[in-house]
């Protein structure tokens, strides 16, 4: 897999939605159910509850509001 180019363009093909969003807190819980899914599996086996993994994407939504 090769990683994108900041001239590379976006295709469907490589997007499952096709749709990029900005990440808000209205994604919050949404993003936090898919994080356990994902990193509670392989192959991570991570300890995720769905409270520590919105307070991590809270932390990381933190961060990107700083950064504007």
């Amino acid at each position: 897999m090769r990683i994108l180019q900041q001239n590379d363009q976006l295709n469907s093909s490589f997007l499952m939605s096709g749709k990029i969003q900005t990440f808000t807190a209205e994604h919050l819980d949404k993003c936090a159910n898919l994080y356990v899914e994902v990193f509670n599996g392989e192959p991570w086996n991570e300890q995720w509850t769905i409270e520590t993994a919105r307070l991590r994407l809270l932390e990381i939504l933190r961060a990107l509001l700083t950064v504007r």
